[in-house]
């Protein structure tokens, strides 16, 4: 085999190995569901607001400033003229990350936490339905602007 060709095998296999390496640590988001209820908690008890920002623009904002750089206030939101949610009559019959455990992955993953996990949010109605948004941005707000 002549240097040339072994050159260019070893140049071939140092990309393959490098691809390899870059594929093997990609972070596959996992989807997590949180329940927001503000129907059956009193308004003193609340730890989030539902609410929305202008004419497009809804989403659900935590009391808490557990996420880097600590002064402001995680956001979950979504437009409302590119996401449909969905309802049901029926509480999903999923697995619901606490207010602990999200609280916990913010102070973690600050801004990185889109690229470990997929928010779900369910939202309890107040005619007992659920309100299913699974396109959800996250975002953090210095001060509390929903409305």
């Amino acid at each position: 085999m002549s240097m040339i060709h072994l050159f260019k095998l070893l140049i071939v296999t140092f990309t393959v190995l490098i691809s390899i390496e870059s594929r093997s640590q990609t972070i596959i988001p996992e989807t997590v569901y949180f329940l927001a209820d503000t129907t059956n908690t009193p308004k003193e008890s609340r730890y989030f607001e539902i609410g929305t920002e202008g004419k497009f623009v809804s989403g659900y904002s935590f009391y808490c400033r557990c996420a880097p750089p600590y002064f402001s206030y995680p956001t979950f939101m979504y437009r409302n003229d590119r996401v449909k949610p969905k309802y049901s009559d029926v509480k999903p019959d999923v697995k619901y990350m606490s207010w602990k455990q999200l609280a916990d992955s913010l102070h973690k993953y600050g801004n990185n936490f889109p690229k470990h996990f997929k928010m779900v949010m369910v939202e309890v109605l107040p005619s007992k339905k659920y309100k299913i948004v699974d396109d959800l941005s996250y975002v953090i707000q210095k001060d509390l602007k929903l409305q």
